[in-house]
């Protein structure tokens, strides 16, 4: 690192004292804020293993990621293959255009199990309030009892090109 990367950011990473594995990082920009340089997550949290659970991406602080990329990313521990997505601008769910702000799949599986469209913080419809989808009619999400639910609508270009977050 130069010097002027320095004095805009610092991390700190806190580790399981008997594993001695990283329970956490947390890149803050010089006010104290949450922030990271360039694309990386301003916070992430790993399991007792070290396998990284969540990655979150703010900057000045708030919830916030350039582009069309998710702010939150939520991985199954056990496998560390991301199932949720979600997008999110000044700390409220928000996602531009017709596209959802939250996608969730069940972990373990490719199985979508939930899309939520939201702007500016307001939900303004789910999946199971749009025809294109077959869910519960009264709207309740599905639990692991039910036979699977199929999205007939989905697009895969609605998730993100980048799952894997760089750590450095």
């Amino acid at each position: 690192m130069n010097e002027s990367y320095q004095e805009k950011y610092s991390v700190r990473t806190e580790f399981n004292q008997s594993t001695g594995m990283p329970t956490s990082m947390v890149w803050e920009n010089a006010q104290g804020q949450q922030d990271a340089p360039g694309d990386l997550p301003s916070e992430m949290l790993f399991s007792e293993k070290g396998v990284l659970e969540c990655a979150f991406w703010r900057r000045g602080g708030k919830l916030n990621r350039p582009g069309d990329l998710p702010t939150r990313i939520y991985y199954a521990a056990d496998t560390g293959k991301p199932y949720a997505f979600l997008w999110d601008k000044d700390d409220l769910e928000h996602r531009e255009g017709d596209r959802p702000s939250r996608i969730i799949f069940r972990q373990g599986s490719e199985q979508l199990e939930e899309l939520a469209f939201c702007k500016n913080g307001q939900l303004f419809r789910r999946a199971g309030q749009n025809p294109l989808f077959n869910f519960h009619l009264d709207g309740t999400p599905v639990d692991d009892n039910d036979d699977p639910v199929e999205f007939e609508g989905f697009d895969e270009k609605w998730l993100p090109d980048c799952a894997m977050p760089r750590l450095f």
